[in-house]
């Protein structure tokens, strides 16, 4: 199974990231503000999280495949090493190896699926 390295990211438009939380009653989960600390979750997981990927192998230098469906990303609140700063209102999620891919986080706990 390939690994597909997935970059946080946090700026005034565009923060990252995190961790599971207890269950909540839908839609009320907080909403991700400026000053707040996060993490970023990979199909649940926040260490050693693995996206499968469809093309196990790339063909020519350079290419990376793409993710396989049904596959989630999260953000949490908490001391994990992500920071919204003064004027952060959400965290973006980018891949690493294809930055033009993002998924785009409002509230802490709401899983997204991970474009294939």
């Amino acid at each position: 199974m390939r690994r597909f390295t997935l970059a946080l990211w946090v700026s005034v438009v565009l923060p990252a990231l995190a961790q599971p939380r207890p269950a909540r009653a839908q839609g009320c989960e907080p909403a991700i503000g400026s000053n707040q600390q996060f993490g970023g979750l990979v199909n649940g997981a926040s260490a050693s999280a693995t996206v499968r990927m469809a093309c196990f192998g790339p063909i020519r230098p350079g290419q990376t495949g793409h993710p396989i469906a049904n596959q989630a990303l999260a953000v949490i609140q908490g001391p994990y090493g992500g920071y919204t700063g003064s004027l952060g209102q959400s965290v973006v999620a980018r891949f690493r190896e294809d930055p033009s891919v993002g998924v785009q986080f409002t509230q802490y706990g709401v899983a997204q699926p991970i474009p294939a």
